[in-house]
């Protein structure tokens, strides 16, 4: 299953990463996490895709748990990565917004 999904997103157009600034744009990230959550609730390979290009935002705005996130999607660990990301909504106010 790996090896396919590899290979699928391997076959998919890249897109450029999102550059960020270290100034966090919470509205964005709320955003980004709103696609995402739906995403690894279906084990949707796509979050892949979307933690990719907003990775950098991700990583300003979660910190440590950014690396946990990414590296549970990287790895297609979708209902592990869920869980972390639940943990950020409820350790980062900003995320309530």
């Amino acid at each position: 299953m790996q090896q396919i999904t590899t290979a699928i997103l391997s076959a998919l157009p890249t897109q450029a990463a999102c550059v960020y600034t270290d100034e966090v744009d919470w509205t964005q990230v709320r955003e980004v996490l709103a696609k995402l959550e739906p995403m690894l609730a279906a084990s949707n390979v796509q979050a892949n895709q979307l933690i990719e290009r907003h990775g950098v935002l991700i990583e300003v705005a979660l910190g440590p748990l950014s690396k946990e996130l990414k590296q549970c999607i990287d790895h297609f660990l979708y209902p592990e990565s869920l869980v972390t990301l639940r943990q950020a909504r409820q350790e980062y106010l900003e995320l309530a917004g």
